[in-house]
């Protein structure tokens, strides 16, 4: 389910606790460092890449 909501969120910014919110919703329950524990470990298996938003001044 988290890699899903991943892919479907694809290019827009999300927050640990928003993946958490849709994972209740689907009645699931998942805490804060579990869920960076299984994003970490799609970063190292290759199947997603973090991107870190860059602060641009105007």
């Amino acid at each position: 389910m988290i890699l899903q909501y991943l892919i479907d969120t694809v290019g827009r910014e999300f927050s640990a606790k928003n993946i958490i919110k849709y994972l209740e919703k689907e009645y699931k329950k998942i805490s804060t460092e579990t869920l960076y524990t299984y994003i970490d470990a799609l970063c190292k298996a290759l199947i997603i890449r973090k991107i870190y938003r860059e602060n641009k001044k105007w």
